[in-house]
C-alpha cells in the first residue's frame, strides 16, 4: 500500500491485480489465495456501492470525510476502520427516517454522532441496505 498526504488529508491506496492473486496462490496455500480473492471482490463491491452513493447524494463525500476526521481525532481508528465509517454514513443517507437524507455535511455529521451515541449496539444489528433491496421479512 501507499500512504498519500495531501492538504491535511491522508489516503491509503492498495493496488491489486488478478495476476497478483495467481502468483500468490503459487507461493502460499490455496486457502490464503481464496481469502485474498474474496477480500479483493468485497472491497471492489464496497467501493462501487459507496461510489454510487457519492454520485447520488452530493454531501455524502464531505459528510464521510468529516466523520472519518472525527474518528481519527478521537483516536478510534484502531477500533473503527474507514469502511465501517463509510457504511455508517451510508446508513444515514439510505435510512434517514424520520428525517429526509442530510442536505448538508454538518447535518450529516450531527446525525452520525447521534447514531453512534444512541443506537443500541449491544442488542440490535445495524443493517445498511444501500440498494433498498431488503424487505421487512428479510
Amino acid at each position: 500500500f501507499v500512504d498519500v498526504f495531501w492538504r491535511g488529508f491522508a489516503f491509503r491506496t492498495a493496488i491489486r491485480l488478478p495476476q497478483e492473486i495467481s502468483a500468490t496462490e503459487e507461493f502460499v496455500s490455496i486457502q490464503q489465495g481464496k481469502d485474498l480473492q474474496r477480500e479483493q471482490v468485497e472491497k471492489a463491491t464496497h467501493l462501487n456501492a459507496i461510489r454510487g452513493l457519492h454520485a447520488f447524494y452530493s454531501v455524502y463525500g464531505t459528510t464521510t470525510r468529516l466523520a472519518k476526521f472525527w474518528i481519527h481525532s478521537q483516536m478510534l481508528s484502531g477500533f473503527i476502520n474507514d469502511q465501517t465509517v463509510e457504511l455508517l454514513v451510508a446508513y444515514l443517507f439510505t435510512s434517514p427516517e424520520p428525517f429526509s437524507p442530510p442536505n448538508s455535511h454538518i447535518i450529516g455529521f450531527i446525525r452520525f454522532l447521534n447514531l453512534l451515541s444512541t443506537f443500541q449496539w449491544a442488542t440490535d444489528p445495524l443493517i445498511v441496505d444501500i440498494h433498498n433491496e431488503l424487505t421487512v421479512d428479510q
